[in-house]
């Protein structure tokens, strides 16, 4: 058996486990995803701060 659960309402317990265990899998996935939309929002931020960085010093340069 998976688990030690034994509940009339849960059967023997496996359910629970695999309930659980696909629960976490979903958590890991989600932190995933958003880890990487953390990575490409900080990077175009981080590229439009470059180019308005380049406008400042262009414009004191050339002009």
């Amino acid at each position: 058996m998976i688990s030690g659960v034994n509940s009339p309402n849960l059967g023997d317990g496996r359910a629970v486990a695999v309930a659980a265990q696909s629960h976490r899998t979903a958590e890991e996935e989600y932190e995933a995803q958003v880890r990487i939309l953390i990575r490409i929002v900080s990077s175009s931020t981080l590229g439009l701060l470059a180019f308005a960085a380049g406008l400042l010093i262009g414009t004191f340069v050339f002009s």
